[in-house]
């Protein structure tokens, strides 16, 4: 009988793994009792953000085999506050391409359009120089051009997370604690309400020269309320900062655990973040 052939999630993950030996080989030893040694910041630790533009292009597939591409524009702004405190600001601009048939494109032809808009602020507090935490919101505003491209609700988002470093892998990699809960309150009444809430148990790895792989580098993992199911995939990015200046990254996520109506069955992103 021959062996099963390992999945494409399992070779992802291998190759993610090999990774892990090459930021061993990076670490220095840490100074003042183990405290965080420098280094580049690329971008992934949410308690500690960067003044950034990034363009983000996505494809994503459903259970059904319908998909989606976003292009999404996005604007992140800290602002220093007292005793080293943070409010990092944040945009995103989405457009998105599909063929789904509704109302407003009832033969399923290609269309593009402008999706529903996300703004953010969360408090920042570091706690020492190995833990910070954040606090905040984000407000998603039905701005969608058709049916297609958005939810069609005003939608609240209260999230919070606590970082920890782990420089006994190298010096820049961290775990964050992430949780978040998605819920509308208002909008059209004919469209289905959303309450589901998120999590995002964030390990990221830092590699030599800017370099890093992290897993679950979003809060993909979730429970939803309004349709009673559970939604666990395996989620990852690969990326590298550039001269400081520039931060490019590859996400991939892939349904393990979750019903027939689960948000995908698989999704890819590409980013490109311009430091300033």
């Amino acid at each position: 009988m021959p062996a099963p052939r390992p999945t494409p999630i399992a070779v992802f993950a291998a190759l993610l793994l090999a990774q892990v030996p090459a930021a061993r080989a990076q670490e220095a030893p840490a100074e003042d009792g183990g405290a965080a040694a420098e280094a580049p910041n690329t971008g992934q630790d949410v308690t500690n953000p960067i003044k950034r533009i990034d363009v983000r292009a996505g494809y994503s597939e459903t259970t059904d085999g319908a998909g989606s591409q976003t292009f999404i524009l996005r604007h992140d702004r800290p602002i220093a506050l007292a005793n080293g405190d943070q409010l990092a600001l944040r945009i995103d601009l989405p457009f998105v391409a599909n063929d789904f048939v509704t109302p407003d494109n009832p033969a399923g032809k290609n269309d593009i359009g402008f999706s529903d808009t996300l703004v953010q602020a969360l408090y920042i507090h570091p706690v020492n120089k190995q833990q910070a935490f954040g606090i905040g919101a984000q407000l998603i505003a039905p701005t969608a051009s058709e049916i297609g491209f958005g939810a069609g609700k005003w939608r609240v988002v209260p999230l919070v997370g606590y970082r920890w470093s782990v420089n006994s892998i190298s010096p820049g990699s961290f775990f964050v604690a992430a949780a978040r809960w998605d819920v509308s309150f208002a909008g059209d009444r004919h469209r289905a309400n959303v309450s589901n809430v998120q999590f995002g148990p964030t390990l990221n790895v830092a590699l030599k020269d800017g370099a890093f792989v992290t897993i679950y580098p979003s809060t993909e993992i979730r429970y939803d309320f309004v349709k009673d199911s559970f939604f666990l995939p395996f989620d990852a990015a690969v990326g590298k900062l550039w001269g400081g200046k520039i931060i490019t990254s590859l996400e991939g996520s892939a349904k393990l655990i979750g019903d027939h109506d689960a948000p995908y069955r698989y999704k890819v992103e590409a980013r490109i973040g311009f430091l300033f």
